[in-house]
């Protein structure tokens, strides 16, 4: 459904004292709306005598304001532009415009109801369709990898619900190794499993460097998770210095031996082990993909020692060292690494699609 404006922004907040206004793109490429002569606030139409892309943001000039006092009377306005100022490559369109259309099952050709709502996660878009119930429907339904999000406890309940029906799933980021006790703050596996959720990180390098994670206690996290029926995450990976030291391989094979202690071989099925050397953690430096490689070849090759090579070869290994939609085909191109552990990135939805694309393919 076409319509006359599409809203294609928000100001966010002034931007030092010089009357510039920072503006958060709503669906949109920051760069986008650069190229764009005359927005409109409130229904009047307003020519930025600035307009360029910082960061993520785009900052915006407007007429007659000269100060910060001034830019914060914008702040929280959402920007619209005149649809027809717009041109997109054949068959694009903005998600408003999606809005009131039918869904059909392409496959049974059967309606499936009208689409009413389009939401952006971090993994992906997710479609809303209402016909004799409702449906929602992810952009990255026609993945051919695994796609599974990590978010905080108090976003377990919302990320559970909304992905409900779909192909995404759900997992936390920690869980304590007691099942019961006096443990305040702490998680326990069957909360989660209560909750919904299927799969939980442990061993993170940031669990590791402020809370005094360590690899037995990654074991225990491990072994609670498993037995309680979630699917677990365990992270290893080495810092600059024992880099440098030329101690990477004895360290990795070393965590991933403590972190599976009495895990058995039918619990493997149920395991993903991450590789994320701690420097390239948050800092955008990213291990090579044949340094990648060679690390996450150690891990299965003593996955297959402890259990064998049929388990080694049907186990995941990811990595995860600031993989994004620049360097990820290239990571994921290699033999023995399976996929990835997103963080940054996954908050960026078309970042994401690219990499889920790449593991697809892989």
């Amino acid at each position: 459904m076409k319509q006359e404006f599409i809203r294609v922004g928000r100001i966010v907040n002034a931007h030092g004292i010089r009357g510039e206004v920072r503006v958060q793109p709503r669906r949109v490429s920051p760069g986008l709306l650069t190229r764009c002569k005359t927005f409109y606030i409130d229904g009047q139409p307003i020519t930025p005598t600035a307009n360029h892309v910082h960061k993520e943001l785009v900052l915006l000039k407007l007429p007659g304001v000269d100060d910060m006092n001034a830019a914060l009377t914008y702040k929280n306005k959402d920007l619209f532009l005149r649809r027809a100022d717009i041109v997109l490559p054949e068959g694009e369109y903005f998600d408003d415009e999606l809005l009131g259309l039918e869904v059909y099952d392409c496959d049974t050709g059967a309606l499936l109801g009208t689409l009413t709502a389009v939401d952006e996660y971090p993994a992906s878009k997710v479609y809303t369709v209402k016909g004799e119930r409702e449906i929602l429907i992810p952009a990255v339904k026609d993945a051919a990898c695994e796609v599974v999000i990590c978010t905080p406890f108090t976003d377990l309940v919302t990320a559970v619900a909304k992905t409900k029906g779909t192909n995404i799933h759900v997992g936390a980021e920690n869980v304590h190794f007691e099942k019961s006790g006096a443990f305040t703050g702490e998680i326990s596996a069957d909360m989660l499993m209560d909750l919904g959720v299927e799969y939980v990180i442990v061993g993170h390098s940031e669990r590791r460097q402020y809370f005094a994670e360590t690899d037995q206690t990654v074991n225990k996290r491990a072994l609670a998770a498993l037995n309680a029926g979630l699917k677990v995450i365990i992270c290893v990976g080495e810092s600059l210095q024992q880099r440098e030291e030329g101690v990477t391989e004895e360290l990795v094979r070393m965590q991933t031996k403590i972190a599976l202690r009495d895990v058995t071989a039918e619990q493997m099925a149920n395991v993903v082990i991450a590789y994320e050397p701690i420097w390239a953690i948050g800092t955008g430096k990213t291990a090579t993909a044949d340094q990648a490689e060679e690390v996450c070849a150690q891990i299965r090759k003593v996955i297959g020692e402890v259990y064998g090579e049929a388990v080694a070869e049907a186990v995941t290994v990811q990595y995860g060292g600031s993989m994004n939609a620049k360097n990820c085909e290239e990571l994921l191109s290699k033999k023995d690494v399976d996929g990835g552990l997103i963080g940054g990135a996954s908050l960026k939805a078309p970042d994401f699609a690219v990499i889920v694309n790449a593991a697809s393919k892989g």
